[in-house]
């Protein structure tokens, strides 16, 4: 993975989980509450839509962050070298349940 478009996803990261949380929080009725509510409602069995939180704030954010795990582990070791448990990024990613 070369390093730029490790960092472009590193950013794309951190737009499709906020993408995820705003428009799946307005697709919720009016019972939810961004301020009273957790963040893992929006992908509770029981929640309206909630596709958009899981497909976009969870596995699309959880892909990304895998790539940009390995676009670090890449350029932090020019022989191969690094054991990949070394890098907490791509336990983070990995640790994203794909549905």
């Amino acid at each position: 993975m070369p390093a730029r478009i490790a960092g472009i996803c590193g950013l794309a990261a951190f737009v499709t989980v906020n993408i995820g949380w705003i428009v799946g929080g307005f697709a919720q009725p009016a019972a939810y509450s961004v301020a009273n509510d957790d963040i893992s409602d929006l992908g509770a069995v029981t929640a309206d839509s909630s596709w958009i939180y899981n497909r976009i704030g969870a596995n699309l954010t959880g892909l990304l962050v895998v790539a940009l795990a390995l676009g670090f582990w890449r350029a932090l070791s020019p022989g191969g070298e690094l054991n990949p448990g070394s890098d907490p990024r791509l336990h983070r990613g990995r640790g994203v349940r794909i549905r």
